[in-house]
């Protein structure tokens, strides 16, 4: 096998990416590789999700050089990934509470992008009567225009089998702001791994934001999940009225029966 790494290239999926090498899982196992330098020059930054071709340099240590980086199905600037098949939005009603602008901003990054996003309404063990009436008028207002909405408790593990059965066979990310439970959720998947939590900030109301930078796991053969760093707000980025209509579903269909 050790002979055949030094001779094959092979292709593998960038699971961390740091300032002067990546981490790239392969069928035989992970590697430290280094970006060629002709790399660097013609692409701002390997990102996770990116699949790469590998020259093995050292097969005992597995080390490699990044040869060639393959063309993105996607991109998703912030968190930067690519090549993601599904956005997994964790939201919650209360600690922190909801924000539809929050929601429509990531929506519209999301859409922009070509990127199928299932909405998370987290920490329902938590909820009262009211909360779960928010819960269920913010599910309603989205699955009336074509998005799955899903619910889900960290800690009870309630709706995670459905998250799952989402991200099966694709390259997820987990993302949304602080203390909706990113990280809660995410270790009742990978119980192995570590990941850091903190108290919401009582006066920001506000996680304090723990991941620093963006891991992508292997859940089973084909499936990854990414934990990504927290984010308060979306940044939108410039886009004519036309591109911006068709954005949203709601209007899509609306226009489609109009006749003016």
């Amino acid at each position: 096998m050790k002979e055949r790494m030094h001779t094959t290239a092979m292709t593998g999926i960038v699971v961390e990416e740091w300032k002067n090498y990546c981490v790239v899982d392969t069928a035989v196992g992970r590697f430290r590789a280094t970006p060629l330098g002709a790399l660097r020059k013609r692409f701002r930054r390997i990102c996770v999700g990116d699949r790469v071709e590998l020259r093995v340099t050292n097969s005992d240590t597995f080390e490699a050089l990044v040869m060639t980086i393959l063309p993105r199905r996607t991109y998703l600037p912030r968190p930067p990934m690519a090549n993601l098949d599904l956005v997994v939005f964790v939201n919650t009603v209360r600690e922190p509470a909801v924000s539809y602008e929050t929601i429509d901003r990531f929506l519209l990054n999301a859409e922009l992008h070509e990127l199928v996003t299932v909405i998370v309404i987290n920490k329902i063990d938590l909820f009262n009567k009211d909360d779960h009436e928010t819960a269920r008028e913010l599910r309603a207002t989205y699955e009336r225009v074509g998005y799955t909405v899903l619910a889900s408790s960290a800690q009870t593990g309630e709706g995670l089998d459905s998250i799952l059965t989402e991200c099966r066979g694709k390259i997820s990310c987990v993302a949304g702001v602080s203390g909706v439970g990113k990280s809660s959720l995410l270790r009742r998947i990978f119980p192995d791994h570590e990941f850091r939590t903190r108290e919401l900030s009582e006066k920001l109301e506000r996680g304090v934001h723990t991941t620093t930078h963006t891991t992508l796991l292997r859940h089973d053969q084909g499936s990854y999940i990414a934990d990504t760093p927290g984010f308060s707000f979306i940044d939108l980025p410039s886009i004519d009225t036309a591109d911006l209509v068709a954005c949203f579903p709601e209007i899509n269909q609306t226009g489609t029966r109009c006749r003016f």
